[in-house]
């Protein structure tokens, strides 16, 4: 079928509904001319006296709105922007900051804040006597906060920058309370314990020190009784292990450095000799001890330390028996 025979099939279809649709438009509009023209303005007189003229006031008739308690209006927000000071790191304080800013936070009652401050200050300081003014206030708020180690270490440098300055006896007597307080147990390490007795007898040896000499005698001996019971257990590992010689050197070792600061160690020491002996099963030298020690110190009785009596008795009888360490 041709294009053309097919576009004459569909006018021929289209035709009538287009004549179908004007001739029913034109009869709408026929029946449309044909009807009245509606009325738009009515009159009635005898009724215009029930009319109002006069205008009435609505918006006056209107209660007034009640304010809704709670509700406030917005105060508009200015549009000048406030640019607030970039705010300074501790880094990038001047040592004058540092020192007003350590300041206000020690009258704030903020020591550890205060510490930040003056430690970032304290290298910046090029004065001397503002410096020796600040290690020390550094040393003491660290001591006071417990940071001991430091305090200790703060209060040796000033004592070896400024050794003739009036407060070299207070800072020599803090550091060595500082480290005494870092002190361990028997069984354990005793550095600590050696620098403070080593810190004690430096500051006895000067004459001018009064103020804290019956204080740091004490702490000195204390001290040296710590250090001689940590030789003591030492010397009882030895003898557990039955290394006799070095528990022999541990002894020497007490006599040598601590029976001259400590002489009412003396009995202990013979028992400790006499406990060595017996194990040895040097008899002869075990009696002898033993005797001395009746003669020279007949009221010495130590409970912790008695053990070593029986086990002697026993020895001395000839009678075989598991030794014990009760020292």
């Amino acid at each position: 079928m041709t294009k053309k025979k097919l576009f004459l099939m569909a006018l021929s279809l289209f035709l009538p509904v287009l004549a179908k649709q004007k001739a029913t438009e034109f009869n709408v509009a026929q029946a449309a001319a044909t009807l009245p023209n509606p009325v738009t303005n009515y009159s009635y007189p005898e009724a215009e006296h029930l009319v109002h003229t006069e205008k009435i006031d609505v918006e006056a008739e209107k209660p007034p709105k009640k304010k809704k308690p709670g509700k406030f209006k917005k105060k508009k927000k200015s549009k000048t922007k406030i640019v607030a000071e970039p705010r300074k790191t501790i880094s990038k304080m001047s040592y004058d900051d540092l020192i007003a800013m350590a300041e206000k936070q020690l009258a704030a009652g903020q020591k550890e804040s205060a510490i930040k401050y003056y430690e970032k200050a304290l290298p910046r300081c090029t004065d001397m006597t503002e410096l020796k003014k600040l290690t020390l206030s550094l040393a003491d708020l660290h001591f006071d906060s417990g940071d001991l180690e430091k305090a200790g270490k703060l209060y040796i440098e000033f004592g070896n920058l400024y050794p003739g300055d009036s407060k070299a006896e207070y800072v020599d007597y803090k550091a060595i309370l500082s480290n005494f307080y870092l002190t361990l147990d028997t069984d354990r390490d005793q550095s600590f314990t050696q620098k403070t007795l080593t810190l004690a007898e430096k500051f006895l040896d000067r004459e001018l020190y009064a103020e804290f000499a019956s204080d740091v005698t004490g702490i000195r001996n204390k001290c040296c009784e710590k250090l001689v019971e940590y030789e003591i257990h030492v010397f009882n590992h030895y003898l557990t292990r039955g290394s006799f010689k070095s528990a022999q050197n541990r002894i020497n070792y007490i006599k040598k450095e601590f029976l001259e600061k400590l002489p009412g160690i003396e009995p202990r020491l013979l028992t400790l000799e006499c406990k060595l002996a017996t194990r040895e099963n040097n008899l002869v030298l075990a009696k002898q001890k033993r005797e001395d020690l009746g003669k020279r110190f007949p009221e010495y009785h130590d409970k912790k330390h008695r053990a070593w009596l029986n086990e002697f008795e026993v020895a001395m009888s000839g009678k075989k028996t598991k030794a014990k360490n009760r020292f």
